[in-house]
């Protein structure tokens, strides 16, 4: 069903638009075989994702907070 509403959807676009169409096709090709998506069941496409896996790994400079140099005479 999905194919004929595609194959209805590209019928008289031009031939760059056509183009453009198979690229795209490409792409979802390999991010579903990049995802491991099998069958095109999008429900599955990402991993869960567990708190707190990147707790401790990421570090704030001590002057995070202060103005840089640069810019303290553009601050009013």
């Amino acid at each position: 069903m999905a194919q004929e509403t595609i194959i209805k959807a590209v019928e008289g676009l031009s031939e760059e638009a056509l183009l453009d169409v198979m690229e795209y096709i490409d792409f979802v090709k390999f991010r579903s075989s990049r995802d491991g998506v099998t069958g095109g069941n999008a429900t599955h496409r990402h991993k869960k994702r567990k708190i707190g896996t990147m707790k401790g790994k990421i570090k704030m400079s001590e002057d995070f907070d202060e103005i840089p140099e640069g810019f303290k005479e553009f601050i009013k």
